[in-house]
């Protein structure tokens, strides 16, 4: 179908052109307007003046081509937008819609396109649930939100190609006056990795403890052996990289000022070492640059995996939360706590890795079973009144997709298996080794600087004896 003004007959690029050229010809207007008043179907009316509308999108997607440059959300984020118009538009034919332009009308959570360049998102890194913020014009003021997501999926089944798969989960309607901006209005990241259990324990005992647990859980039977130490140490572990509060910490401690409620006295800690050192090419790795000075809200164990489909093997799920992470924090965050939980590692490591004045080396973790989780507004949930897609009935589809996702996960990292074999014994046998040689260095000239700093303390004051005996003496007659 050509995008023809019925008045004129002149042709355009698109149907938004068209509506432009109807509000600004004058002879085409007049003919428009005079056409609306004899339609007894309201919605053509509007066709001279659409009203703003505002939606936010949650989907997922599944990174398929690990050697891709193109970020899989910035790629699965344009298939939303696509999808969400052509269902839109397909579901009320009858109402006219037109895409709105610049850069805030369509928006991206996981996106960096307003925030820094060093908190741009892996490019391998999947999504339980990403969100999209869309600014339009025109469509009915009420839709429905069920019959669009399942138009939209229907769209995005036939333009999933091989990079990856796209999974719509919900669409809301927002109020235009909402100052809802899905990368600048997000308050809160949170990422999630799976680790097989044999990273932390290869001990038979501690994958059948896994196995009683998920049993417990699903209420098939009561767990009665504790928790293995191999776990709570890596419990322990995790907690070495969480932010603590500002008041419960030195003066000279960095808060997060602007954000949510209590999260503002989140510690700022300088993750550069964390960063992709690539990044340290043009300084954004640097200590200096604020950008990479992040907060980790939290990091936990948040769960278990069994995998049926390959010897029930054991993997536990660890999550991170907190305001924005750089390119390869998360997967470095969890190989160092893999290192610690091992011994391999001291405990003081993270505590040192963080400090700016201190360049040190970071194990990272393989990529592919890595994924964003959730995002957070809370300062939009405060305006509505509620959370961000939350239903009466649950959000049981989302948990299908966590599922369908963590399987999907689980098969392709099959395919590299053996890199990941080889990653922990270089980890255990030449990383971690190295680092340690690091530590002790940073040690030495801590306690040098130290000395350094007593002996001049010392000299200021054997130089402040003599010139006060001096004014003693001449003093005398």
């Amino acid at each position: 179908m050509t995008n023809v003004c019925k008045y004129c007959d002149e042709e355009f690029d698109s149907r938004n052109a068209v509506f432009r050229h109807l509000r600004s010809n004058k002879k085409c207007f007049g003919l428009a307007t005079e056409s609306s008043r004899d339609n007894t179907v309201g919605n053509n009316s509007s066709i001279l003046k659409l009203e703003k509308r505002k939606v936010a999108v949650q989907f997922g997607y599944h990174v398929l081509n690990k050697d891709n440059t193109t970020g899989g959300n910035e790629v699965a984020a344009e298939v939303i937008r696509t999808s969400f118009f052509k269902a839109l538009r397909a579901l009320y034919p009858s109402s006219p819609v037109e895409e709105e332009e610049g850069e805030s009308t369509f928006t991206l959570a996981s996106a960096a396109r307003l925030r820094h360049p060093s908190l741009m998102q892996e490019t391998t890194c999947s999504a339980l649930s990403d969100v999209a913020g869309i600014n339009y014009k025109g469509g009915p003021k009420d839709i429905d939100g069920s019959s669009l997501v399942q138009q939209m999926q229907h769209i995005v089944q036939k333009d999933n190609g091989e990079l990856l798969c796209v999974k719509v989960l919900n669409v809301e309607s927002l109020m235009v006056s909402t100052k809802f901006h899905a990368e600048k209005s997000c308050s809160q990241r949170s990422y999630q990795y799976m680790i097989q259990m044999k990273r932390l324990d290869d001990s038979q005992e501690t994958q059948e403890w896994v196995r009683q647990k998920l049993d417990a859980e699903s209420g098939h039977q009561i767990q009665k052996c504790g928790t293995p130490i191999s776990i709570v140490k890596f419990k322990k572990a995790l907690k070495l990289v969480e932010s603590c509060e500002v008041t419960k910490a030195s003066s000279s401690v960095v808060s997060s000022a602007g954000r949510f409620g209590k999260l503002w006295q989140k510690e700022r800690k300088p993750f550069h070492n964390f960063c992709d050192p690539s990044l340290g090419l043009g300084g954004m790795a640097s200590s200096s640059n604020e950008h990479v000075c992040r907060s980790v809200d939290k990091a936990r164990l948040c769960g278990f995996i069994i995998d049926d489909e390959n010897k029930d093997e054991a993997f536990t799920v660890i999550e991170f939360r907190g305001d924005g992470f750089a390119a390869q924090q998360i997967r470095r965050m969890v190989a160092s706590a893999i290192a610690i939980a091992n011994g391999w590692l001291p405990l003081e490591y993270f505590d040192v890795a963080t400090r700016s004045d201190t360049t040190i080396e970071t194990p990272i973790a393989p990529s592919g079973l890595l994924y964003l989780s959730s995002v957070r507004y809370h300062f939009v949930d405060l305006v509505k009144g509620s959370v961000l897609f939350e239903m009466n009935d649950g959000n049981k589809h989302v948990d299908d997709w966590l599922a369908s996702l963590q399987i999907r996960l689980l098969r392709a990292r099959e395919e590299t298996s053996e890199e990941e074999n080889t990653w922990l014994k270089e980890l255990k046998g030449i990383s971690s080794p190295r680092i340690r040689l690091e530590l002790e260095q940073i040690v030495l000239n801590d306690t040098l600087l130290k000395k350094e700093q007593i002996l001049g303390k010392n000299d200021e004051k054997s130089m402040e004896r003599p010139v006060e005996e001096d004014s003693i003496f001449s003093a005398a007659p």
